[in-house]
């Protein structure tokens, strides 16, 4: 598969469980423990893969595009720092969430405008589905080393 459609496919997922964890209250605190746990590793294994893969070959084309978007990934995991630190049952857990939210939002609008725009003018089906096997292997990487 390319890697525009696996980085898509994951941007689904991810807007999916941060709307279930928007639907959760202080009460659903082990959810909440769970839901995010599993999202915060999905989440920063995609944000190395983009990072390892996809900015470093479009960097010369779109520089400040790419340079914006990894400060954006740079931000989240920021954030993710605090809402680990924050207990799942705290009345701010949620805020902070919604704030994380916020961001990923906006990178995933200019990403898949911008940044896709400018691989799919650069590459090739073939191009794209190698850089998504790249990808994979780098999300894979990041995650065992967790």
């Amino acid at each position: 598969m390319d890697i525009l459609k696996m980085i898509e496919e994951d941007h689904e997922k991810t807007l999916d469980s941060l709307e279930e964890l928007e639907d959760t209250t202080p009460k659903d605190a082990a959810t909440r423990k769970k839901t995010w746990g599993t999202l915060e590793k999905d989440l920063l294994a995609h944000m190395k893969g983009e990072e390892v893969v996809l900015y470093p070959a479009l960097e010369k084309e779109i520089e400040e595009k790419i340079l914006e978007a990894i400060e954006e990934h740079q931000l989240v995991r920021m954030a993710s720092e605090v809402l680990d630190k924050t207990p799942t049952d705290n009345r701010s857990w949620l805020a902070k969430l919604m704030v994380i939210k916020e961001n990923i939002e906006h990178h995933i609008d200019e990403e898949e405008d911008e940044i896709f725009k400018a691989a799919r003018k650069k590459f090739g089906e073939k191009e794209l589905a190698e850089m998504g096997e790249r990808f994979e292997d780098a999300k894979m990487k990041a995650t065992s080393r967790k």
